[in-house]
């Protein structure tokens, strides 16, 4: 395919389900926190955990059928399938809006829910940790340091999910044809039993060298536009 292929493969609906699925979760995350406890500062982790799956899950629903079709399109190494707009309408019409577009939101809910629940409020409550030991300001290396234990945590925390969920949405379902993906616990203990405890974490590495990055950079600038447009660090 070329190295081409590497960056350009699903790029739009990637880019438009990462700008929906982020805006949700990481925008909902402080208004869940703050529907759960008025007193949000000294929230509790569990708290925290639940606010974060929460607007993960919010996300993760809406932006499914997104996520279906850029799955679809980084497989399709023949390049057979059509752009995002027909792909979307095309498997609407043959496989059915809500069956078909909404395809895997069980694992691709179950896996945001849980990235979120690990990601966010690690970063919140390991950014308050160590400025509490008062070594450390409100500041781009406060931010860095809390963004990497974020991240190591949300790639432990999904890469089970993230297999079950890349398995089943990268399997075309037609009428009358019996899936050999069929649900998540189906789906777990076929893993098991053909690969192991291993086989739920292949993968992890290349899912951390993008989880870490992109954490980084995403709590980095998040924290610098709160701090332009005067909201208070998260």
């Amino acid at each position: 395919e070329g190295a081409k292929a590497l960056f350009t493969s699903g790029l739009l609906p990637s880019l438009l389900r990462e700008g929906s699925y982020s805006t949700i979760r990481m925008g909902g995350y402080e208004p869940i926190k703050r529907l759960i406890s008025p007193n949000s500062d000294t929230l509790p982790l569990y708290k925290k955990v639940v606010a974060g799956a929460c607007s993960g899950a919010l996300g993760s629903f809406l932006s499914t059928p997104l996520d279906l079709v850029k799955i679809r399109l980084q497989t399709d190494i023949k390049r057979e399938l059509p752009n995002t707009w027909r792909l979307l309408y095309q498997i609407g019409l043959e496989e059915g809006v809500v069956r078909g577009l909404w395809r895997g939101v069980g694992p691709n809910v179950t896996r945001a829910a849980i990235t979120t629940a690990a990601q966010i409020p690690a970063y919140d409550h390991s950014k308050h940790l160590l400025l509490q030991t008062g070594w450390f300001h409100e500041g781009p290396l406060l931010h860095l340091l809390a963004s990497v234990v974020a991240g190591v945590s949300a790639a432990s925390a999904n890469n089970p999910v993230d297999v079950v969920k890349s398995r089943m949405q990268a399997e075309t379902r037609l009428a009358g044809v019996l899936p050999t993906h069929r649900n998540i616990p189906q789906v777990i203990l076929m893993v098991l039993q053909s690969e192991g405890i291993k086989g739920l974490y292949k993968g992890w590495l290349p899912n951390w060298c993008r989880i870490a990055p992109h954490t980084c950079i995403t709590f980095l600038l998040f924290e610098q536009l709160r701090k332009m447009t005067g909201i208070k660090p998260i």
